[in-house]
């Protein structure tokens, strides 16, 4: 993005059970040329029909995949974000299959999550070369998968 170019406003959702950390996680959009933060409680976010990402903080929240799930079943067309506890490869893994543009780690700093949230607003996914050469080998190993 290069400084002067007029950029659309885009509205980012961000969910989380704990106020301190939904507090630090708008504060990170603080100055953004671009993102408006909203914070809200999950349902009322859906039916924001601006909203065009949604940062889910689950780090409390053992069932964060119905959450994702619920989530692409309401509004299929939203980007979505995990903001959770660090995991392995299969957790992230997981995320990205459910539907998720990003799995960060919950300690995650301002910077990397602004860069993560810039780059899923681009249609992108935010994740390691490596685990990308491994979804593509999973799925062109499904039964139907390789052409």
């Amino acid at each position: 993005m290069q400084s002067g170019t007029l950029h659309p406003q885009t509205r980012v959702g961000i969910v989380s059970s704990e106020p301190i950390r939904l507090a630090g996680l708008v504060s990170v959009f603080d100055g953004h040329p671009t993102v408006i933060p909203v914070a809200g409680a999950l349902e009322t976010l859906l039916r924001d029909e601006a909203l065009h990402l949604l940062i889910l903080d689950v780090t409390s929240n053992y069932q964060w995949q119905e959450m994702l799930a619920m989530v692409h079943r309401t509004r299929p067309d939203i980007r979505k974000i995990i903001l959770g506890q660090k995991g392995n490869d299969e957790l992230v893994l997981r995320s990205i299959m459910a539907g998720a543009r990003a799995h960060l780690d919950h300690n995650t700093g301002p910077l990397a999550i602004r860069q993560a949230v810039d780059v899923v607003l681009q249609g992108l996914i935010w994740a390691p070369r490596r685990l990308l050469s491994m979804l593509i080998d999973r799925l062109l190993a499904a039964p139907g998968g390789a052409p």
